[in-house]
Parts: C-alpha cells; structure tokens; sequence
C-alpha cells in the first residue's frame, strides 16, 4: 500500500521553563516543615517581609466548615432544638419539611389543619414558632407574608399594621389612594416605604442559591522530551470542540 505523507499545521501555546524556573518549583515537592524553614530563611534575610497567620486558625476546622454546609431544615431544627417553648415535635418536623426552596409554606393553610387533624389555633401557634426562627422571615405563605412577618419580628407595629391591611394599596406605590385610604402623609408614607424595602422579600435564598465552589485549572503541565509543557486548558477545550460533529 502506498503511503502517503501529508503536513498539517497546527498552533499550540506552550511554556518552556529553563532550568532557573525549574528550580523555583521544586517547592511544590516538599512538605510542610520543609517549606515554612524556607520561608523561615527568606524572612531572615529580608527585614522588609513580614508573616502574618490568621488569628484563632484551625485548619480542621476550616476543612470542615466548607465541606459541611448547613441546610435551611438543618438550621431550623438547630433552632428548635433550643426552642423553649411548648410544641408539638411531629407538627414541627411537618411544617419544616413542608417548606419549599425558598422556605415558604407549600401547602395552603386549610390543607396543614386537614392533614394533621388540628385546629387553626394549633396551628397558628406552631406557625409563630417557626416565625420566630431565623433568617427572618421563614415559614411564611409568600414573599408578601414574609415581609408582613418580618415587620412584625422586628417591631415595626405601624408599618406592619398597614402592609398586613392595606398591602393592595400600598403596593399600588400610589400617594394618592394610599393617603385616603389611610389618612397618612406623605412623609409618613415615605417612612413606610423605607421600612417594607428594609425587609428581604426572599430571606431564605442564600440557602437555595448557595453552591458548592469547584475550581478548575486554567492550565495544564506535561512532560515532553524532559521538558514541561504548560499549556492553556481553555485552548484545549476551544479546540476540542471544533472537532466534535
């Protein structure tokens, strides 16, 4: 069979390192009492370099702090577990698990008192427990009773009052209909608008919207020919894909 020869020209980015670079990395193979003996020495030598550590730092502890992100559920039964007030733990453990991914209610609330067999009150009484959790505001119907109960939480008693009975109104944003509906100034009005936007409409979204961080390497290093390579990875990848059909 004859062969055939043929050139194709190809780019690649690459970095060799001479023998200087080399040696600035071989750091990266010693443990950890050879490397802060380096450190130890560089700092001898150049009065201007200075260590600082974290103060109170445990690496422990930190590897378990990233690698163990709490829940919302498991923040609230932290919570309920200290609670000192009566409840009922099976009507609690109901109502957390029951809360959607933006810790709201998910069910209305005639289907909570049908399905565990309970009065209103009962309910509602279970219901300002939760309340009363962190991050303000959990456990309420919607993004609109979540604000409601967030003024209440933190003794806005007027512009609770008012957001709780007149919230058609004022969500209108409108001077005129919100000053005969409730007889307020403007000035008054102002301060109510200030305080319902001090209120987070969504406050459990740091949970849903919280990911676990991946890092991955902007480069990659190869062995050719005794020499390291290091190439672009996002290259690479820009090139693969014009490949794919």
């Amino acid at each position: 069979m004859k062969q055939k020869m043929q050139y194709i020209q190809t780019l690649k980015q690459t970095l060799k390192l001479n023998q200087k670079l080399l040696k600035s990395l071989d750091f990266l193979t010693d443990n950890i009492d050879d490397i802060n003996k380096v450190v130890q020495q560089v700092l001898e030598t150049n009065p201007f370099l200075e260590l600082k550590s974290p103060k109170n730092y445990d690496t422990q502890q930190f590897i378990e702090s990233i690698s163990n992100k709490r829940s919302l559920k498991d923040d609230l039964y932290l919570q309920l577990s200290a609670c000192t007030q009566p409840y009922n733990k099976d009507l609690m453990d109901y109502l957390i698990e029951s809360l959607d991914d933006n810790g709201f209610l998910s069910y209305p609330i005639d289907q909570y008192i049908t399905d565990l067999d309970i009065d209103r009150k009962t309910l509602d009484s279970h219901l300002d427990i939760l309340h009363s959790f962190e991050p303000n505001g959990v456990g309420a119907a919607d993004a609109i009773d979540s604000i409601i109960i967030q003024l209440k939480n933190n003794n806005k008693t007027k512009s609770y009052t008012l957001f709780r009975d007149y919230q058609d109104v004022i969500l209108t944003q409108n001077y005129s209909l919100i000053k005969q509906k409730t007889g307020l100034k403007k000035e008054e009005i102002d301060h109510l608008f200030y305080e319902i936007r001090s209120c987070n409409p969504f406050p459990c979204n740091m949970y849903s919207s919280s990911q676990d961080d991946y890092i991955s390497p902007d480069i990659l290093i190869e062995v050719e020919d005794s020499n390291i390579i290091i190439s672009s990875i996002s290259v690479r990848l820009r090139r693969s894909d014009t490949n794919i059909q």
